[in-house]
């Protein structure tokens, strides 16, 4: 079995586990970064979430609330020639910054090779070893077969929180009455206005489907 060592190891490349990727090498440390897919960018550039949210805060007046890595990010994309200023719907008042997942591929592919960061993609931990309730490696595997992986510090950026539950370590799972977020399910429409589509506007058209007799709508 190979073995690899750092300071810092990061499980999963999202946005967060980009973001303290970076973060750890600016302060000196080696890092290694792992991701199960094929790509940096967890569900904004896998699963065609094409926004990010909660960069700004809601209101008349938004500010920029986010600094660091994502205010970076938001910078490159400006570059590229996104919108990145809050313009807020006027459905839900929340700010959405779109972009093109594409395009986001090749500005984390850029960031993390000018990083220096020791980065590995179809890459899955499958095991965690712990010593008197602590971490001292975990098992990764790749094409290559499996890699075992020390650090001094284990960061999970999974999203659903398996280098945790690998680990036996206690987790929480929703509010104190045990209710989630509802899901995000991507989908992709034609023919539709230039303009924004009001929650009025969906409410309408699925009435008129249901009138029409299309099955399993609802309003």
């Amino acid at each position: 079995m190979r073995s690899i060592s750092s300071d810092v190891l990061v499980v999963g490349a999202g946005a967060a586990g980009i973001s303290a990727a970076l973060s750890a090498k600016d302060t000196g440390a080696s890092v290694i970064l792992i991701e199960r897919n094929p790509v940096f960018g967890g569900e904004a550039t896998n699963s065609s979430i094409n926004s990010f949210c909660g960069f700004y805060t809601r209101g008349k007046n938004p500010d920029l609330a986010v600094g660091g890595v994502g205010k970076y990010i938001l910078s490159l994309l400006k570059e590229h020639g996104f919108d990145v200023l809050p313009h807020p719907s006027k459905s839900t008042g929340n700010i959405a910054i779109h972009f093109d997942p594409e395009i986001l591929k090749f500005i984390y592919d850029d960031l993390l090779r000018t990083s220096k960061i020791d980065f590995y993609l179809h890459t899955s931990l499958i095991k965690v070893n712990c010593e008197n309730n602590q971490i001292i490696s975990v098992i990764a595997l790749d094409d290559e077969g499996p890699i075992e992986i020390v650090a001094k510090q284990y960061v999970d950026a999974t999203g659903n929180a398996n280098l945790t539950n690998l680990a036996n370590l206690p987790t929480e799972w929703g509010d104190v009455n045990g209710k989630v977020q509802l899901s995000s399910l991507s989908f992709k429409l034609s023919n539709l206005p230039r303009h924004e589509i009001l929650n009025t506007d969906l409410t309408k058209a699925i009435k008129a489907g249901k009138r029409a007799g299309i099955k399993y709508l609802k309003s």
